[in-house]
């Protein structure tokens, strides 16, 4: 992988709300109004996506969430970004022991809505880790976002551009997330 230098580092995540329907978990997790008010609630809120990978040496150089909303309908059939936040801590957990044992309790309450169930035993309704594809290899990480608000204007996810890989790639698609280089939206 080759980084390109630039000055900051950004994560684009999946938020696809408008793909489930109202009563499902999925939309729950999804949701980023809900998690924006949960932020705004408590200062700050955790977004979690499964892990690719080993090296996760750009933590530290990331500031800033991005997220995508699938869209099915024109005009733009495509990933739209529409929010971002501010990234106040990442980490990432390989096993849900692991989470356990690290995350701060008192931070439990930063996880918004089913979300929480990554953190809760699975003989109380938690999630079972192991359910997700790559997670029982790579685990979690989780994104402790603060500030998220609308863009000014809506982005097509190919306006962002990847940080690893070929230079000047731009984002085509994002499944779990894609670290790209943090572009001057506002």
């Amino acid at each position: 992988m080759t980084l390109l230098s630039h000055s900051r580092l950004a994560i684009l995540v999946p938020a696809n709300p408008t793909r489930y329907d109202s009563g499902s978990e999925e939309k729950d997790r999804a949701d980023i109004n809900a998690h924006r008010l949960h932020a705004q609630l408590h200062g700050s809120v955790y977004w979690n996506v499964p892990a690719s990978g080993r090296d996760h040496s750009w933590i530290d150089d990331v500031k800033t969430i991005y997220f995508a909303e699938l869209r099915d309908q024109a005009p733009h059939r495509c990933d739209v970004v529409n929010y971002k936040g501010d990234i106040v801590n990442i980490e990432h957990f390989l096993t849900k022991d692991d989470m356990r044992s690290r995350f701060p309790p008192e931070e439990v309450e930063l996880l918004c809505g089913t979300r929480r169930k990554v953190w809760e035993l699975e003989g109380n309704g938690g999630y079972n880790w192991s359910r997700w594809t790559g997670v029982g290899k790579w685990g979690f990480l989780f994104f402790r976002a603060a500030n998220i608000r609308p863009l000014r204007t809506a982005h097509n996810i190919r306006d962002f551009t990847k940080a690893f890989g070929l230079s000047n790639e731009h984002v085509r698609r994002c499944q779990k997330y894609v670290i790209v280089f943090d572009p001057p939206f506002g």
